[in-house]
């Protein structure tokens, strides 16, 4: 039989197993609402700026990247969406996965089709939120979907559907992850709110200050018209 040092070994043993396990479940669990919260909160901080960034803006001729604009994580490239899952697969999927898309909107039948096709086929995101404005002009709305891992990395990605192929990728490859798309109210384009790690001397939770870039859509291309740096310590909330 075990002597006593053997025991109690494997006492400590499992009740480290058992805190380890806490842990990690504890942390899953406040990433995804954290997630939910920073995202929400950025959405209503930024919208309010959106009408005064976006008045500013005009159109250039050119295709290129205007010289005074210096965010490039786009392109205008038509892709087909992927296959929709049976029944049987978006089951096992499920069963295999933490889909945090769950609580944003898979449940609603004009968005679950879409969600479940993205989520199939994309391994990344814990999260796909997903919109509808009009962001090409032409009075109907595109579908906006919105691709995050959680935790305090906000959006990774958008994607812009429209007529079931995706027009638009916009991402946060060069520049640090997070940021926001916002539609203009206008109805043509939308803004693009980004960071630079030294806009966060403190923590990830609160920004000195932002990046906005402003597209509008002009021959059937998102093309960067206007750049602004928004200072964010002499507003009242972030």
């Amino acid at each position: 039989g075990m002597d006593k040092g053997q025991i109690l070994m494997a006492g400590v043993l499992l009740l480290s197993f058992f805190v380890f396990f806490v842990t990690v479940e504890f942390n899953r669990s406040g990433a995804r609402d954290g997630a939910e919260v920073v995202y929400q909160e950025e959405v209503q901080h930024a919208s309010s700026s959106v009408e005064e960034v976006v008045s500013t803006s005009t159109v250039e001729t050119s295709d290129s990247i205007p010289p005074k604009i210096t965010f490039s994580d786009f392109n205008n490239e038509i892709e087909g969406i992927p296959q929709l899952p049976t029944e049987e697969e978006w089951g096992a999927f499920v069963e295999d996965n933490d889909v945090f898309a769950l609580r944003y909107k898979i449940d609603e039948p004009e968005y679950a089709n879409i969600l479940k096709r993205f989520h199939m086929s994309y391994h990344f995101p814990s999260y796909i939120d997903i919109t509808e404005a009009d962001v090409t002009g032409d009075g109907q709305p595109e579908l906006i979907l919105a691709f995050s891992s959680g935790g305090n990395f906000g959006v990774e990605e958008y994607k812009i559907v429209q007529n079931n192929e995706v027009i638009a990728t916009v991402w946060s490859g060069s520049t640090l992850s997070g940021g926001l798309l916002i539609p203009n109210p206008s109805g043509n384009g939308f803004v693009k709110t980004w960071y630079t790690a030294d806009m966060f001397p403190e923590a990830r939770c609160c920004p000195v200050s932002r990046m906005e870039t402003v597209f509008e859509f002009v021959d059937g291309k998102f093309i960067p018209v206007s750049e602004h740096k928004i200072d964010l310590t002499t507003e009242t909330s972030r």
